[in-house]
């Protein structure tokens, strides 16, 4: 009677260790946040002939400094724009990446990112349409003083830190070190820009609003592009 040797069974740290790894090949091949943060840019961009060409409400004015007028003022046209930009944004992301689980053959939770984003583009309407009804600047005939709570409040009601707030949640979805390191630095560098008061005639005065976020955002979108996985799982 002969005998054989049995292989032995895996230990549990191996095993363990072999769904790490496997957890981890399909955390990558999930990956596409080249297009969220390209759609974006896109959005941004689109968005700057409203601010240049739509019809302005004005509100009340009053004396300003160096005998100019200081109006209050808000643009229909965005308020209207935005929300629905962003709505049709997350629609298209859910979209990309549901097609983009189905042809790799992994699942994706972009439905909590989703319905996030949609409540964050909520929120933001609301608090824009409040913000045009309520100023928050105070005019006087010698100066615009601006307090701190104004400041942060007129920082995170804009639509560069909304997209701020749901790339954080998609690096939450992604368990992406890397986008959650950007998605910071981009919300840093959007919170200074929106925090600070323009001082220009130009009609053109707003667009460094608008090109520095969608600037981030589009190299963001080619550094994320460059540096996806090469290799992709197929289907069975």
């Amino acid at each position: 009677m002969t005998h054989e040797s049995v292989p032995s069974a895996d230990s549990p740290h191996e095993l363990l260790a072999a769904v790490r790894d496997l957890t981890r090949q399909v955390r990558m091949a999930q990956r596409g946040i080249w297009f969220p943060l390209l759609v974006f840019a896109v959005i941004t961009l689109a968005v700057i002939p409203i601010y240049r060409y739509a019809p302005r409400h004005l509100g009340p004015c009053r004396s300003g400094p160096q005998g100019a007028s200081v109006c209050h003022g808000f643009i229909p046209g965005v308020l209207v724009y935005w929300p629905i930009a962003l709505v049709l944004a997350y629609a298209a992301i859910a979209g990309f990446y549901i097609h983009h689980s189905r042809r790799r053959g992994v699942g994706t939770r972009i439905r909590p990112y989703a319905v996030v984003g949609v409540a964050i583009a909520a929120l933001l309407t609301a608090a824009s349409v409040w913000r045009a009804f309520h100023p928050l600047i105070p005019l006087s005939s010698t100066q615009i003083h601006v307090t701190a709570p104004v400041h942060i409040f007129s920082a995170l009601a804009t639509p560069a830190t909304a997209i701020g707030l749901a790339l954080l949640v998609l690096a939450w979805v992604e368990r992406s070190r890397a986008l959650l390191a950007y998605s910071i630095v981009y919300l840093v560098i959007v919170l200074v820009d929106s925090g600070r008061i323009i001082h220009s005639s130009s009609q053109w005065g707003f667009l460094p609003t608008l090109l520095i976020p969608a600037a981030v955002l589009l190299l963001g979108s080619a550094g994320f592009a460059l540096f996806r996985p090469p290799t992709e799982p197929q289907p069975r």
